[in-house]
């Protein structure tokens, strides 16, 4: 039938014989982590455009409406067909050649893009301690050639990298929220002042305050390009797909709320890397 060369010839129930399943759910949650947030950085403009109350009510009802339901959607279509390619092994089997064709080249395309937001969100931090234009052409290319070379060497090796780069992207807000308590006298530390609302609801910019929600919990549905690497079965595929969106959601609270208490203002989150100015105001050592 359509489209059952790409599945190897062996329909929609074969499975994925050829070669050795490497990611166990733990893996696949570290990779789905990386897939949709992979740190704080990226919810700043929300909180710039809404302030912190606004965006802790998306962090808890987004995830619920529009994530969870890519999960379930990728989790009952990869158990289906057990192959690597995600949509466009779908697509392809619902549609026809032609439309996986579209849908593959606008996953190349928005795949082209986003990484290369995230290498420029990387880099706009760095430039805190300030660099050069030839610094910085040379940082972007060596993030993107070491990103090339871990995913040539394998999931396994990113699985295990994802988590050691959680591990160091959320240690320093740790960190800061521990200090941020032991000198509590210094700073606001009441739910008024977190749950205050510095933008009236008639003046939230909502374009920016919902397309950055979105994008933050967006991703679930490329876990299926790994429907064929999952070993220990359905149960294993659905605790790993699953497991990174209570991950991805407690990302952003501890960051948000110590943050703010440091710096209760919706004007530095407007701001390139607040994150790092925010902190430079107690803890700066751990961010530069």
């Amino acid at each position: 039938g359509e489209g059952k060369h790409l599945l190897g010839g062996g329909g929609p129930q074969s499975d994925h014989e050829s070669g050795v399943r490497t990611l166990t759910a733990f893996k696949l949650a570290m990779i789905g982590y990386f897939l949709t947030c992979g740190g704080p950085f990226g919810i700043e403009p929300a909180i710039g455009a809404a302030g912190p109350l606004y965006v802790f009510l998306g962090i808890i009802i987004v995830p619920f409406i529009y994530s969870l339901p890519q999960a379930l959607m990728s989790a009952e279509l990869s158990l289906l067909f057990k192959k690597n390619g995600g949509s466009v092994v779908w697509v392809q089997l619902a549609f026809g050649d032609f439309l996986a064709w579209v849908n593959a080249y606008n996953f190349i395309g928005s795949y082209v893009a986003s990484p290369a937001a995230m290498v420029v969100l990387f880099v706009d931090y760095l430039q805190i301690n300030g660099l050069n234009w030839w610094e910085d052409i040379l940082l972007k290319f060596a993030f993107v050639l070491v990103v090339i070379l871990v995913n040539i060497v394998g999931l396994d090796l990113v699985a295990r990298l994802s988590f050691f780069f959680m591990l160091v992207i959320n240690l320093p807000f740790y960190i800061e929220a521990v200090y941020v308590l032991i000198y509590h006298q210094h700073f606001d530390l009441s739910f008024s002042s977190l749950f205050s609302r510095p933008i009236s609801f008639l003046d939230i910019d909502y374009g920016t305050f919902l397309s950055v929600l979105v994008y933050s919990f967006g991703g679930f549905d490329n876990l299926g390009n790994f429907a064929g690497e999952v070993k220990g079965g359905k149960y294993s595929f659905i605790l790993g797909i699953l497991g990174g969106l209570p991950l991805a959601m407690a990302t952003y609270f501890i960051p948000i709320s110590f943050s703010w208490f440091i710096d209760p203002h919706t004007h530095i989150w407007t701001l390139d890397g607040p994150f790092t100015k925010i902190a430079s105001h107690t803890t700066s050592w751990l961010f530069h």
